[in-house]
């Protein structure tokens, strides 16, 4: 479901299953913590979804350069289990510099 693009298209998709009766899924291709967080508490949220699937354990050095920390996994029973933050917001703290750093710019 979260395939899809965004969170509103995932709640679209989410809207059109459970209007059928049909459960939905969703699915993470190693996202950086920011869309992992996203891709989180979509899944959490919607009643219609039987079963969250994403690249874990999201740890420092999945990614070249990472914007933002905080997210935190456990493995469970042997399976690798990602912790709905507590409070308001996504639960990440985002890496300012990171965000601030020069982008790379294409001639097409």
């Amino acid at each position: 479901m979260v395939r899809r693009g965004s969170v509103v298209s995932a709640l679209k998709v989410n809207a059109v299953g459970e209007a059928a009766g049909i459960p939905v899924v969703t699915r993470d291709m190693g996202e950086s913590s920011l869309g992992l967080a996203a891709h989180v508490h979509v899944g959490i949220a919607l009643a219609n979804v039987i079963h969250w699937d994403a690249d874990l354990p999201h740890h420092p050095g999945g990614l070249a350069c990472d914007i933002g920390s905080g997210l935190r996994g456990e493995v469970r029973g042997g399976v690798s289990t990602m912790l709905v933050p507590e409070g308001a917001g996504l639960g990440i703290e985002l890496d300012e510099d990171v965000v601030a750093a020069p982008r790379v710019t294409r001639r097409w």
